[in-house]
């Protein structure tokens, strides 16, 4: 009489485990992720990466523990979007990004080639337009060049379609030579520490003592004022460890005025410093 007790006992332990294995199963999911863009980009989770996706392709992240998740998608270093998530089942990521055309326009008498963070976009022939399309949101340095000098330089921020028009003096159908001050250059006591600039052309940069930061500007065509970003450790990366700067120089030279921002436009604060001689 005892054979079936035991039978049905030993049957309730094996069902038991069968269903421990399959919750075990069931721990781990699966993340497609779609690119719904027009471009490129690498994707990660958890900071750890996992592949690259063309425009219009998709991927499988292949059994990831459940629980909470960061995923992101990047252009070289910088996160285009990003979501946290907490995993309990398969799910679908398709990424959409706002992406945005800078137009220029070459309101001279000279062919340029038109740079977009020191990549060539293309050649611009005189009083010629040509458009810089699908552009991601953020902070880019754009130029102007002829054989091989920057006539024209600007700091942009990214967030909605931008028109630069490009006016030079010409003269004898050459480009002025543009004249920038160097009075960022040098030390400055500020209040987020021992800050050093160096300026070569419209491009400044810039070091400083607080969380080991560095700065990457660009100078207005009179050399008072800059743009640019701040980045700190342990990113460099904005908006947590960099974002939006800028400075103005006083008419004596001896202090600067500036203010900075997380990301490209959640407040920071004041940036001060007086010159070093």
């Amino acid at each position: 009489m005892r054979r079936p007790i035991c039978s049905f006992i030993f049957s309730i332990f094996v069902l038991a485990l069968l269903l421990q294995a399959c919750d075990f199963l069931l721990d781990e999911y699966d993340i497609k992720v779609i690119n719904d863009t027009g471009f490129e980009f690498a994707v990660y989770i958890d900071d750890k990466y996992q592949f690259r996706l063309g425009p219009g392709s998709n991927s499988i992240i292949e059994s990831v523990e459940s629980g909470t998740h960061t995923l992101d998608a990047r252009i070289g270093d910088q996160i285009i979007t990003e979501r946290t998530l907490d995993l309990d089942s398969h799910i679908e990521w398709t990424i959409y990004v706002d992406t945005y055309d800078i137009k220029v326009i070459n309101a001279t008498d000279f062919k340029l080639s038109i740079y977009l963070d020191d990549v060539l976009q293309f050649e611009l022939g005189e009083w010629d337009t040509a458009t810089i399309e699908g552009v991601v949101e953020g902070i880019y340095a754009i130029d102007a060049r002829t054989d091989g000098q920057v006539i024209a330089d600007r700091a942009i921020s990214v967030d909605q379609d931008i028109e630069w028009t490009i006016y030079t003096d010409t003269t004898d159908n050459k480009p002025e030579e543009i004249k920038y001050v160097k009075g960022f250059e040098g030390k400055w006591d500020s209040n987020w520490g021992f800050l050093e600039f160096k300026v070569d052309g419209v491009k400044v940069k810039g070091d400083y003592t607080h969380d080991q930061g560095i700065i990457e500007a660009t100078l207005s065509d009179d050399g008072k004022t800059m743009e640019g970003m701040w980045l700190e450790a342990p990113s460099y990366s904005p908006p947590n460890d960099g974002g939006r700067v800028t400075f103005t120089l006083s008419d004596d030279g001896k202090s600067i005025a500036g203010h900075w921002w997380y990301g490209e436009d959640q407040e920071g604060g004041d940036w001060t410093g007086t010159k070093i001689d």
